[in-house]
């Protein structure tokens, strides 16, 4: 592999900033990374259970298996963390 092709294989890592409340936090990832290890992240750095809280990109949801590249997102961009709402139906 030539150095030119190696310089073409390095995918630019994106700056992302996750917002839950008051709170937020810096995250750098490639393009092609799943979003579930932001979401793994995110739960450590602020002690979180795993599946507590929901996250959203200009206002869908995104699953665990949404890339940054399948959503268009670009670098800089915010993502939304709320506390899940459990609850809240007629009875």
């Amino acid at each position: 592999m030539t150095v030119d092709a190696e310089v073409e294989d390095v995918k630019p890592k994106l700056n992302l900033t996750v917002v839950f409340g008051e709170n937020s936090m810096k995250i750098q990832v490639k393009p092609n990374t799943p979003f579930k290890k932001v979401f793994e992240a995110t739960y450590k750095r602020f002690n979180l259970a795993p599946g507590s809280i929901r996250f959203g990109y200009e206002g869908s949801r995104i699953q665990p298996d949404d890339t940054p590249f399948s959503l268009g997102v670009e670098d800089d961009d915010q993502i939304d963390a709320q506390a899940e709402q459990v609850g809240g139906g007629c009875s």
